[in-house]
């Protein structure tokens, strides 16, 4: 803004008036910036966006009150104590010659009568009172919006016509301090363009109140302050009396916080008049310094002058004469820091300067949050419209999702371990794995020798020269304990054996010679069977849990919107499933029972690997064919049975379980949500009741969609700008 910098050189030797009558363009230019930062604090734009804005800030008794009532033009509130218990927020804009002067106050809640913040619902911007025409009457009516912010449950408009009393007569106030702000709308003709933000003065201790509370107070304070020049589009005036060296200064501390090299502070200081004659040494330099931090010296009246009734212009005029008769003031090399006229001029330069600025950066980073806004919006379902569609687009959505689960064409694929094929196939694996491990295992033996026959295995014909005295029954267990040749053929392998010609002994009775009992390959075979329905029950089990928690998180996801459909969903969910598990478990029943009874098959196969079998072995073990007829009927049979009861567990699982339930779902879920309108009497929600939208949900979507309606004021407010400077 090259009209800036052109005018920005004039200040030193001119005063602001003239400044205004030389360049139409400035003012009129300046007061657009002024009401642009007007508009946008009106809609909240500092939620999103730092602000600029001149904060006037020092410790209680520093001149801030007065300082602040010279570049206003306006009386403030000074009866003691009041001024320290609210925000302040000063808005100037200059108007034409022809309009009239007129201030106009709000107030500013965004927090509760705990300094808590308000939620956005609850925030708002009170109009207080009528536009004010005459100067004198400001200090009366800020006073009383203190006091409508400082009595909360109180409507403020009982407090426009609120007569002020002596301390000892005035009512008690409802709460010592508030974060909520006072907001005065000043415009006219000369009147500066500046938005001032006036804190309440710092003080390490409150009169006429609780300690406990006085410590809290104090605490609120500095952090309100803190709060407040840490903006780093913030200009910060720091007040400090000439009497006073700044680094004793409770604000000093908190500046250094958050402007160290004081790039954006502006020191003023306040009543010259005070300072012992010839100690002005420690301020000079200071003054001098053009390349440090901005110092200034302001005199304005005192309690005596203020009193008497003294005018703004007479101030002025005298603090003109006092700088132009006073040593070390009046010959000094740095006269443009003198005065209030000067100081006013500068911040008002700084503050258009600061806005400037930073308008790219606050339309980027309002474009941006738009952006975030409308994707969160996006993301979050839709209010519900009636009862009948909400639920079956919810059940819709469950049903797709579980057969994209179960079709396994779910559109995103990631590294984690979450399909579901692939844990319910491990699962399945393992299952089949224990069954396995429990069948029965030959050794065939000799003094020297011992051959492992597997009955799900061929025979080993490599060592068939070899021969061998007898036949023992064992586990995979037992083998595994022995599992190198010559621990296998080990007398200590063998005490954990069973011989297969004393199984024989023992079982037979009315036989012929040389015929083998039936029931002892039965009895093997039965033993090694028992534990079939207890790992398919197990299997079962596991299936179901991996199942139910991928159907429990499709729900949740389809239904996040709605917390009682979804708890009702997962109800009736869990207990459809059950009711499949229940069916799967009978048929499991029912397949351990036909394969336990007794061996039986139609197929002609096991007939013939039984010859095989019962040749291979007696060509191995001559002396004990018994035994080798036995072994050659269990191995023929047991991988039959063992093959064809596993899959047969498995191919139950998965259709008269897994896609049972899935085939189930939608007819089921629908009939039992809307078998009434009304609640019946085995306690059906009413549909209606279903839908109620988890608050949470309702919570973010209309948090979202006012932030958005702001934002949208918001950037057309910047656009508008824009466009009115061309």
């Amino acid at each position: 803004m090259a009209f800036i910098s052109r005018i920005s050189g004039y200040y030193n030797n001119q005063d602001d008036d003239s400044i205004r009558l030389m360049n139409k363009t400035y003012t009129e230019r300046t007061a657009k910036y002024i009401q642009l930062v007007s508009n946008l604090k009106k809609n909240f734009a500092e939620d999103f966006v730092e602000l600029p804005q001149v904060v006037f800030c020092g410790n209680q008794s520093a001149g801030k009150t007065s300082l602040l009532e010279a570049i206003a033009n306006v009386q403030l509130p000074r009866r003691d104590g009041t001024c320290t218990r609210c925000v302040m927020e000063i808005r100037m804009q200059e108007t034409s010659k022809t309009s009239g002067w007129e201030c106009s106050i709000s107030l500013r809640v965004e927090y509760d009568e705990n300094n808590n913040p308000l939620p956005d619902a609850r925030r708002k911007n009170l109009g207080f009172g009528e536009a004010i025409h005459d100067p004198s009457d400001v200090h009366l009516m800020a006073y009383r919006a203190q006091k409508a912010l400082l009595n909360p449950s109180t409507k403020h408009d009982l407090y426009l016509d609120h007569e002020p009393l002596d301390e000892s007569k005035e009512e008690e106030d409802e709460i010592k301090f508030t974060m909520n702000t006072v907001c005065l709308s000043i415009k006219g003709p000369n009147v500066p363009n500046l938005s001032l933000v006036d804190l309440p003065g710092i003080v390490e201790h409150i009169r006429n109140v609780d300690p406990e509370v006085s410590r809290q107070l104090v605490t609120t304070i500095k952090t309100l302050a803190r709060n407040y020049v840490k903006n780093q589009n913030s200009i910060i005036v720091a007040t400090i009396p000439c009497k006073e060296e700044d680094e004793n200064q409770s604000i000093h501390n908190i500046i250094n916080e958050v402007d160290r090299h004081k790039k954006r502070t502006v020191f003023v200081l306040t009543k010259p008049d005070r300072i012992e004659p010839e100690t002005h040494g420690k301020w000079i330099p200071k003054l001098q310094n053009s390349s440090g931090p901005d110092y200034f010296v302001v005199m304005n009246p005192n309690q005596e002058k203020l009193n008497k009734g003294v005018t703004f212009t007479q101030a002025r005029e005298e603090e003109k004469q006092w700088f132009e008769n006073t040593e070390p003031w009046c010959s000094s090399t740095f006269k443009d820091k003198l005065g209030v006229k000067r100081l006013r001029t500068r911040l008002e330069n700084l503050l258009i300067e600061k806005i400037r600025e930073s308008i790219p950066e606050v339309t980027n980073k309002i474009s941006n949050r738009l952006k975030k806004e409308n994707n969160i919006l996006k993301n979050l379902p839709p209010p519900p419209l009636n009862a009948h569609s909400a639920i079956s687009n919810v059940t819709n959505k469950c049903k797709e999702s579980i057969r994209h689960k179960l079709e396994n064409t779910e559109t995103e694929l990631n590294d984690k371990n979450d399909n579901l094929w692939e844990k319910m196939r491990g699962q399945l694996n393992e299952y089949k794995t224990t069954i396995k491990n429990g069948r029965p295992l030959f050794v065939l033996k000799s003094n020297n020798h011992a051959l492992l026959v597997d009955v799900l295995e061929n025979i080993s014909t490599q060592n068939c020269d070899k021969k061998y005295d007898s036949i023992v029954v064992t586990t995979k267990a037992i083998v595994n304990k022995h599992s190198n040749r010559r621990s296998l053929g080990s007398e200590e392998f063998f005490k954990e054996t069973t011989n297969i010609k004393d199984i024989i002994d023992k079982n037979r009775a009315h036989e012929l010679p040389s015929r083998v009992p039936y029931k002892v390959p039965n009895d093997i075979i039965k033993k090694y069977q028992r534990h079939w329905k207890e790992h398919s029950t197990q299997c079962l089990e596991k299936i179901f849990d991996i199942f139910w928690k991928e159907i429990e998180q499709i729900i949740r996801n389809s239904a996040k919107q709605y917390k009682k459909l979804c708890l009702f969903l997962e109800g009736r969910a869990k207990k459809r499933l059950e009711s499949c598990k229940e069916r799967c478990e009978k048929l499991i029943e029912l397949f351990s029972d036909l394969e336990l009874k007794k061996p039986y098959t139609e197929d002609d196969q096991i007939t013939r690997n039984k010859s095989v079998y019962q040749s291979q072995l007696i060509n191995l073990v001559p002396n004990d064919t018994e035994a080798a007829t036995v072994v050659a009927d269990v191995k023929s049979y047991y991988e039959l049975s063992l093959r064809r009861y596993t899959d047969y567990v498995c191919m139950t699982i998965i259709y008269k379980f897994v896609f049972e339930f899935s085939e189930d779902w939608q007819n089921s879920m629908i009939s039992d949500i809307f078998v009434d309108d009304t609640e019946n009497a085995n306690g059906h929600l009413k549909p209606n009741e279903l839908i109620e939208e988890d608050p949470a949900i309702t919570d973010d979507r209309d948090r979202c969609e006012k932030d958005i309606n702001r934002l949208k004021k918001i950037k057309k407010e910047l656009e508008d700008f824009k466009f009115s400077m061309l």
